[in-house]
């Protein structure tokens, strides 16, 4: 990246720092301070594409309204059984809703005690025995939850998520 070199002329850096941008580039050095607006004009992103960003990074996912009788929050594989459990309610008339963590460093405590208080339940679906992501939920959390886990030796189906949960019970 080379400094901006001009300094008196706010005319043409215009120009010259919009065809930098059309050529991908993502910013650019300034050598005083009177340059630094006209380039956070050209290089600040609209507002469309930061609030593009900001979903992509987001640090979860939520589906479902608020009030949902059940929330599932699913880490990793677990996430895939969720997600059909959580068609599988919808397809019976069911109000659940479901958070899916994206990433557990740092810890997602905002979003999910957010979470929690849209749903009169929680349940964390764990995709194994070790019960490593519902602890940190439990210690880091300050809601209750349910947790499902698999049998021994096998594995969630989302009819197992839907029966666990006395949802299959008219």
């Amino acid at each position: 990246m080379t400094p901006a070199t001009w300094y008196f002329d706010f005319v043409s850096p215009y120009a010259y720092l919009q065809s930098r941008m059309l050529h991908k580039f993502a910013g650019k050095a300034a050598i005083h301070p009177e340059q630094i607006p006209v380039i956070n004009r050209i290089f600040t992103p609209p507002p469309d594409r930061v609030a593009w960003a900001e979903r992509v990074l987001a640090t979860a996912e939520h589906t479902g309204a608020p009030g949902a009788e059940v929330g599932y929050i699913a880490w990793g594989s677990a996430q895939g059984v969720v997600r059909d459990a959580v068609a599988l309610c919808r397809s019976f008339g069911l109000n659940v809703a479901a958070l899916y963590p994206k990433a557990v460093l740092p810890f997602p405590v905002k979003e999910l005690e957010s979470f929690a208080r849209t749903v009169k339940r929680v349940v964390i679906v764990e995709s194994g025995q070790t019960s490593g992501f519902s602890g940190r939920v439990r210690s880091s959390c300050s809601f209750g939850t349910a947790i499902i886990r698999p049998e021994p030796g096998r594995c969630l189906t989302p009819m197992d998520i839907f029966l666990r949960e006395g949802l299959g019970a008219c």
